[in-house]
């Protein structure tokens, strides 16, 4: 395994060789730079099978140094989005906005499975844009049990571009900015549809759409992979899972929670890392 900068990999695998001392024998951590060409063209050259994440260049020059006959599981960039419809509008949004708020605030959001983007239907009552001041208080409460952790001056930077657009745009009547004082948390409503999400970084844009046809045409003209989908109701979601290509449906607050037994990426988990024999 490839480490990261903090030696997060080879502490989990300290605390997995207390359980399971012969897990830990049989791994290998360490830590490089990405490219180095003597460690990876070994690691790689002699792996059966290798499990990579990143950019589509970086997968590529990945499968470029693996053995011909290895089996390569790529897993490109993937982001997560939410659904709210005028209907769930109408029953406990308290919960709702606490279930969003946690989805796309915990581990700062920023792995594949944190909510990125919340499309909400627009309500004949306006539900919708009250829902976004419950959300804001679902926010700030998410913010006080789990602070956000150190920002990384890039994604700071990022983050403060986009709400500092946001709130020239609201200035001019298009749109509304909430954020926390100390920029824990953003959410923007109504974007641009041009623009595309920051994914992370305490940031929430909402989209208001009349319907599942204007989430898909959303997700379609930026070529968005999902990889969850948080709903208010999993009954009757499968229809909007499948318009919106996403390939897990999960309660709202149960994004960050996926079972054991999921499909990471829509694939099975053992079936790269076994030798099937087919007996006749």
């Amino acid at each position: 395994m490839k480490d990261r900068a903090d030696a997060l990999v080879a502490a989990f695998v300290e605390t997995l060789g207390e359980e399971r001392p012969e897990l830990r024998a049989a791994t290998d951590v360490r830590a490089w730079s990405g490219g180095d060409d003597d460690i990876e063209a070994h690691t790689l050259g002699a792996a059966d099978v290798v499990v990579a994440f990143g950019g589509t260049d970086a997968l590529r020059a990945i499968r470029a140094r693996c053995a011909a006959d290895a089996a390569f599981v790529p897993f490109g960039h993937r982001a997560s989005a939410g659904y709210l419809t005028a209907a769930a509008l109408a029953g406990n949004t308290v919960a709702l906005a606490a279930g969003i708020a946690r989805d796309a605030l915990l581990y700062d959001g920023d792995g594949c499975l944190s909510l990125h983007l919340l499309f909400i239907e627009r309500a004949a009552d306006g539900a919708h844009e009250r829902f976004v001041d419950a959300l804001a208080g679902a926010c700030a409460d998410n913010a006080v049990e789990f602070p956000p952790g150190p920002r990384k001056p890039a994604r700071a930077a990022r983050v403060g571009t986009y709400a500092a657009a946001a709130a020239v745009r609201a200035a001019n009547g298009n749109g509304r900015v909430v954020r926390a004082p100390d920029g824990a948390w953003t959410i923007v409503v109504d974007p641009p549809g041009e623009d595309l999400p920051p994914f992370g970084g305490g940031v929430i844009p909402v989209v208001f759409v009349d319907d599942i046809a204007g989430a898909a045409e959303y997700v379609q003209r930026h070529a968005l992979p999902l990889q969850a989908l948080g709903v208010a109701a999993v009954d009757g979601a499968r229809e909007l899972a499948e318009r919106l290509g996403a390939v897990r449906i999960t309660p709202f607050g149960e994004m960050q929670n996926p079972p054991l037994a999921g499909h990471h990426g829509g694939r099975a988990r053992i079936a790269d890392f076994i030798r099937w024999t087919d007996r006749a």
